[in-house]
């Protein structure tokens, strides 16, 4: 990364050589590469500038559910907090999708698929994680009521999936941590956002997010390319060798 915290000169280049790659041995994909290419060259042009971040007091109360011994975490909302949190989320979001565009390109000119859309996931849920602080920004602006943030803000900075299992990780947390927000919050903002900026209404970020899903969870579905019949009898098909196919 350069001083500015902007990805450097060297991974855009590895970028293009895997868009030439890819453009190579997929022709029909020119298009698309070509889409791609215009992103790739504009993302990396905005610096990642260093910012502030307020020391904030996160408090931890017993909520109404006694029975699961949840708790609630609230911090107090200031304006340097959430100018803070604002540049957490924008950061952390486009150097995620930067460095996860690299790794996934760099699957899809090797025609690893699996990977690829498995990265291509992750990719998805930091762009939708930015749709979704956008979102509730403007909510926030059009209500003048900052109340919501209390508790979003220390899921969005804080939150982590360690916090489900805290019985039996407990000893990995320095400090008592929030549940993180459900993904699909940010996937049904991705999907706002698309129906504002291009007209579609029928939520195809849920409908591909679900599609990866299947080549990132262990499901038939996203491996069954590797299992293709390679004979097929009245009653049944022949499933080749792994490592035939793979090899």
């Amino acid at each position: 990364m350069n001083t500015n915290g902007s990805i450097d000169d060297s991974h855009t280049e590895l970028c293009e050589n895997f868009l030439k790659q890819i453009e190579s041995q997929f022709p029909e994909s020119s298009k698309t590469v070509s889409y791609i290419r215009k992103i790739v060259t504009a993302t990396r042009g905005f610096d990642l500038p260093e910012f502030d971040e307020p020391k904030t007091w996160l408090r931890s109360e017993p909520t109404e559910d006694s029975e699961k011994q949840k708790r609630e975490f609230t911090v107090e909302i200031t304006a340097d907090l959430v100018v803070a949190w604002v540049g957490h989320m924008s950061h952390s979001s486009r150097l995620r999708m930067e460095l996860l565009e690299q790794a996934a390109l760099r699957e899809v000119s090797q025609s690893e698929m699996l990977a690829a859309a498995t990265l291509t996931r992750s990719h998805m849920e930091a762009a939708a994680w930015a749709c979704y602080v956008n979102e509730q920004l403007t909510k926030i602006a059009d209500s003048d009521s900052w109340d919501k943030l209390r508790t979003l803000i220390p899921k969005m900075l804080y939150g982590s999936a360690m916090a489900k299992e805290s019985s039996i990780s407990s000893e990995l947390l320095s400090m008592p941590t929030p549940e993180p927000s459900n993904i699909m919050n940010a996937i049904d903002a991705l999907d706002r956002f698309l129906a504002t900026a291009n007209g579609q209404k029928d939520k195809p970020a849920r409908v591909l997010y679900a599609i990866l899903c299947d080549f990132a969870h262990p499901t038939m579905r996203g491996v069954r390319h590797l299992f293709d019949p390679i004979s097929e009898k009245d009653d049944s098909w022949t499933i080749p060798s792994i490592h035939s196919t793979y090899n």
